[in-house]
């Protein structure tokens, strides 16, 4: 590899940890999803205004803070992290394996995790109610994200089988064995 890259692979790494520990830091604490503006027409206002009495409750709450986002924080952390490895060299996957590696740990925290927390009868978050109404739904998130990332690997797979198998019949018209 030429010391480019090396670099750019380290610089990677680092920044995809440093992505990891904020995430897992904002998982543990409990703390509000973050409130992102999207480029298209939105009701911003009303949405700052729900992360604002999200986070002033967050931070008046007495006791442990617990909240339904601490799943997709977790998501996030995991595949920051494992892509980190990658990055890093500290996993040597490549292709689908890799895919699989950085985003199936993710995958299931953020589909089971709020899935888990519905059955057990919790509440979005104990110190908000904001959230509350998204719980029935999560059966329907649990399938939604399983199935889109099933679909996401499956295609990903296919395509390299297809690529994998043109070259072997390209490399065999050739004489040669087509593995390198």
């Amino acid at each position: 590899m030429t010391d480019e890259l090396v670099r750019f692979r380290r610089g990677a790494a680092l920044v995809l940890a440093a992505v990891g520990v904020v995430a897992a830091t904002a998982a543990v604490l409990g703390f509000p999803l973050v409130f992102v503006v999207g480029r298209g027409p939105s009701n911003v206002d009303h949405f700052a205004g729900v992360y604002r009495s999200e986070y002033s409750a967050w931070l008046g709450h007495d006791g442990w803070r617990a909240s339904g986002a601490a799943w997709i924080y977790a998501a996030v952390a995991l595949a920051a992290v494992a892509g980190a490895g990658l990055f890093a060299g500290v996993v040597t996957a490549r292709g689908t394996r890799a895919l699989v590696l950085v985003t199936g740990p993710a995958a299931l925290v953020v589909a089971l995790g709020p899935l888990l927390q519905h059955l057990a009868g919790a509440g979005w978050s104990n110190y908000s109610s904001v959230g509350d109404d998204f719980m029935p739904f999560t059966p329907v998130w649990a399938v939604v994200v399983l199935v889109l990332w099933g679909v996401a690997i499956g295609s990903k797979w296919s395509r390299e089988r297809r690529r994998g198998s043109t070259r072997i019949r390209n490399s065999s018209a050739r004489g040669t064995s087509g593995r390198h």
